[in-house]
């Protein structure tokens, strides 16, 4: 699925890209990580554990719903970082989709999501199941 995924991405890059384009500040080039989370994967060539793990998740029911503000200036620095809406009370998604973080009330969940491909859309799915379960 992450191979599909980074072809669909590779295909969508190579139709927007503007012929002779120049970009001279570095960052720049990482404006649209998020729409590059496929071709990371798949470039990176790691595959899940023997076992089939393709993602873990840890809970921390003591978070503090004012700990909200500190993970997500955090994580915020990076570029890709997006916002998720309908998930608890606040979601994020990190960079290329490697960590997924939401938070009901006091509760954080952290999903490590590194293999999971379209991590925004099903980060989201897993972790609406695990709150849904608190």
């Amino acid at each position: 699925m992450t191979l599909a995924e980074a072809q669909r991405e590779s295909a969508q890059a190579s139709a927007t890209q503007k012929p002779g384009e120049k970009i001279d500040n570095p960052l720049e080039l990482l404006k649209d990580t998020k729409d590059m989370q496929g071709i990371v994967k798949a470039l990176g060539m790691q595959e899940p554990a023997k076992d089939g793990q393709v993602f873990s998740f840890t809970v921390d029911r003591n978070a503090g719903a004012d700990s909200w503000a500190g993970a997500r200036a955090a994580i915020a620095v990076a570029p890709g970082f997006a916002e998720i809406s309908g998930v608890g009370d606040h979601a994020m998604v990190g960079t290329f989709g490697h960590i997924f973080y939401a938070m009901k009330g006091n509760t954080a969940v952290a999903l490590t999501t590194i293999y999971v491909p379209d991590a925004q859309t099903r980060g989201a799915d897993i972790a609406r199941r695990i709150l849904a379960r608190l």
